[in-house]
């Protein structure tokens, strides 16, 4: 029996995350795992299954393989962002979807973050509306991430977490390059654990994928 998951259809309009959860579909799109969609080199069984380009075999093919002091960030969303590896998984997201090995803006993942957070349902078709923490110690999810992924080269790296202002004055026009507005994050968990058949199924239909233990204190990519 394939599995099925789910990635919910948030959208961002201006600084405030819209989640229409009315209807049947009750917000999320279902896919199957084993619908025959392999974007990829190979499928699930493969051993030449690859998520990359040609010509990225080592660790320094990879433009985010550089050393990051992100022990000295104070805040707990930047430590965080690096310490999880989340900075590293965004690269390779990038590259394997479009082509693109760039380093992540960690400056832009923080000076763009919603505001807010919308929510439609059967019964408030008007909407609830929810603040959402807008600074450097925001949680990673799939709500940081809307306004898509800029370059460090493009945007610019941290110098500092600085309230400029209003929304638009904060998330700075002079990049207009951005990747991955339109991809969705899932997070897949079992106390059990997760089977390596099913590991490969993600992998061959989504791409790159994170692997770690249930305490999150070790990272691997698949």
């Amino acid at each position: 029996m394939a599995d099925i998951v789910r990635f919910n259809k948030k959208q961002l309009q201006g600084d405030t995350v819209i989640w229409d959860q009315s209807g049947y579909d009750q917000g999320y799109y279902s896919i199957d795992t084993d619908d025959g969609v392999q974007p990829w080199e190979g499928n699930s069984s493969s051993t030449s299954l690859s998520v990359f380009p040609p010509g990225y075999a080592a660790s320094s093919d990879f433009a985010v393989n550089q050393a990051v002091i992100y022990q000295e960030m104070s805040c707990y969303g930047a430590h965080n962002y690096y310490n999880d590896n989340l900075f590293d998984f965004e690269s390779a997201v990038i590259l394997s979807y479009y082509n693109v090995n760039l380093i992540p803006s960690d400056y832009q993942l923080f000076d763009c973050l919603p505001k807010h957070i919308q929510i439609l349902t059967d019964d408030y078709l008007n909407g609830t509306t929810q603040h959402l923490t807008s600074d450097c110690d925001a949680d990673y999810d799939i709500n940081v991430r809307l306004n898509g992924i800029s370059s460090q080269q493009c945007y610019g790296d941290i110098g500092s977490f600085e309230d400029e202002g209003p929304f638009e004055e904060m998330c700075r026009q002079n990049c207009s390059i951005k990747y991955g507005q339109g991809l969705r994050i899932i997070d897949i968990a079992n106390n059990s654990g997760i089977s390596e058949s099913l590991i490969r199924n993600l992998i061959s239909r989504f791409g790159p994928v994170w692997v770690y233990n249930s305490d999150q204190t070790r990272f691997q990519v698949c």
